[in-house]
């Protein structure tokens, strides 16, 4: 007797990393592409401390959640896809919270690599923000920092630098999860970032036992540093602005 046996057919995930270039697939709905996140390094800026990643034309992009295409990844060094499945949540140590301005969203990262922004009135993540992976440390966030003006999401931990180094700090627009600047000037991982007060200096603190401040006006280029730690720095804030009834005109937030 003959029995006709049907093909098994691939999952759609399994699928899709047979051919696409991107690092992050996550799939939720019956299939739908929900975010996207490139391995690539992102392309070398004038600045020996910052990283510019080149704007997406219309169409195309690199924010979480954006169905366009990707740019085409660099010649000079190869990579592999990622495939990873999204959890609808965290599935590893969290390392760092912040509210938005208007306190109707949470955004959360930690140790899985991946960055959520959480709608908390639905209880459930609107979108998640992804960023270059790699096998072991990393990849993980240690920090994150949100400006008050809700414009800028800063991420740090072991995230590559690009030259072989593994404190950058990786800026993205909020709203459209698009990587902005990768900063660079730590030796090893940063565990904690801070803005100022008024939205116009980000700080952080590594591992290396410094504390670098950046001017978000000049392009987040470092404007000081501060070497007296003799061990990691894993906590810092700035002091609140005074009154401006009573500050003196030009005065600036103090680390």
């Amino acid at each position: 007797m003959l029995r006709k046996f049907s093909r098994p057919t691939l999952p759609l995930s399994v699928l899709l990393c047979l051919w696409t270039p991107l690092a992050a697939i996550a799939l939720e709905n019956g299939g739908e592409i929900e975010e996207k996140a490139l391995l690539s390094p992102p392309r070398q800026a004038g600045s020996d401390n910052a990283t510019e990643i080149p704007s997406p034309s219309p169409g195309r992009g690199i924010e979480a959640g954006f169905s366009g295409s990707a740019p085409p990844l660099p010649q000079a060094r190869a990579v592999e896809p990622v495939l990873r499945i999204d959890p609808a949540g965290h599935k590893a140590p969290i390392r760092g919270i912040v509210f938005t301005k208007d306190g109707r969203r949470l955004v959360s990262a930690g140790d899985d690599k991946a960055v959520r922004v959480w709608d908390l009135q639905k209880g459930r993540t609107e979108r998640t923000i992804l960023g270059r992976i790699g096998p072991g440390d990393e990849g993980k966030i240690y920090a994150l920092a949100l400006s008050p003006d809700d414009r800028y999401l800063a991420v740090a931990g072991h995230l590559p630098d690009g030259e072989g180094g593994s404190g950058a700090v990786r800026v993205h627009d909020f709203q459209s999860g698009e990587v902005v600047v990768l900063l660079k000037g730590h030796d090893r991982p940063v565990l904690s970032l801070a803005f100022s007060p008024d939205g116009r200096y980000l700080a952080s603190g590594s591992k290396d036992a410094t504390v670098r401040v950046r001017d978000a006006l000049e392009g987040f280029s470092t404007v000081g540093v501060l070497r007296d730690h003799r061990k990691p720095v894993y906590a810092l804030a700035f002091s609140p602005l005074p009154d401006a009834r009573k500050r003196p005109s030009g005065e600036k937030a103090r680390a």
